[in-house]
């Protein structure tokens, strides 16, 4: 295993240096240095997870420092240190991303005694599809920064990674309804989250809503169940499946008041919606 303060001090380079101004003032003046990344997918994924760690303890830093109200100024000067860390992730996945992209199957370890070709040793394939995916969109990595750093969050792959397939998804839902021709008058198609849809003021009779299943879009129903609550919508439907219910359930729950819970079985050997 190797020592997070050994890793954090040959990669210091990369997050900000405090000096105190002359006199013994408390002010501090901040230096930002540009990092360097490792240029193998054996150390950036090391780096990865070395300073995903690293991420979890300033996060931790940061919640006992919001306790105490006279460190305000602390505060900011660690929540700067955890944004670079957190930059640096999500440069160090993208450029994970384009060498995995580049990688000859050669080179690639073999998994099976089949002889196919797989990933390198440490990487997944859910990882690298992540990596690849980001290193792809350069443009929505640098504006999750930015949105991150705008409202002093902290920015991580996953949420980069959510950005990308959720841009992916409405583009491909408006190529959709280009190809469909003339829409309806009394059809209203719109893209857009459910807090822009459903807005304060809004008369909605019902929702009746379908949303995507998988972990990535659980905060969906979170957003659904606020802009419903909001709009006070009389009643929402909402379909799920089971992998993540008491998850879906507990958001949902947390704006709207429960009411029952139905199923049906789809035939074929599907699973029960």
């Amino acid at each position: 295993m190797i020592g997070l303060s050994r890793l954090w001090n040959e990669n210091k380079a990369g997050g900000n240096c405090y000096n105190r101004k002359p006199g013994g003032s408390k002010s501090l003046t901040i230096t930002k240095k540009s990092p360097s990344l490792p240029s193998t997918i054996e150390k950036l994924n090391e780096f990865i997870i070395v300073h995903e760690q690293l991420l979890q303890a300033q996060k931790a830093q940061l919640k006992a420092i919001s306790k105490v109200s006279t460190a305000n100024q602390f505060f900011e000067a660690k929540l700067v240190d955890a944004q670079n860390i957190g930059d640096l992730v999500v440069d160090a996945e993208g450029k994970l991303g384009k060498l995995l992209a580049v990688t000859p199957l050669s080179e690639k370890r073999s998994s099976s005694s089949r002889g196919t070709c797989s990933l390198p040793e440490g990487i997944t394939k859910k990882h690298s599809h992540r990596a690849q995916t980001i290193a792809a969109n350069p443009e929505i990595v640098a504006q999750a920064k930015k949105k991150a750093r705008k409202r002093k969050e902290i920015v991580t792959v996953w949420e980069v990674y959510r950005e990308v397939k959720k841009a992916e998804a409405k583009k491909k839902l408006e190529e959709q309804l280009n190809g469909l021709g003339k829409i309806p008058k009394n059809c209203d198609l719109r893209v857009c989250s459910c807090g822009e849809l459903i807005k304060p003021g809004l008369r909605v009779d019902a929702v009746i809503t379908d949303p995507p299943y998988g972990k990535d879009f659980l905060p969906v129903y979170s957003e659904l169940a606020k802009a419903c609550r909001v709009a006070k919508v009389p009643l929402v439907a909402v379909m799920t499946g089971l992998s993540y219910l008491p998850e879906v359930l507990s958001r949902l729950c947390r704006e709207l008041p429960y009411l029952w819970v139905m199923s049906y079985l789809t035939p074929g050997g599907q699973a029960v919606q």
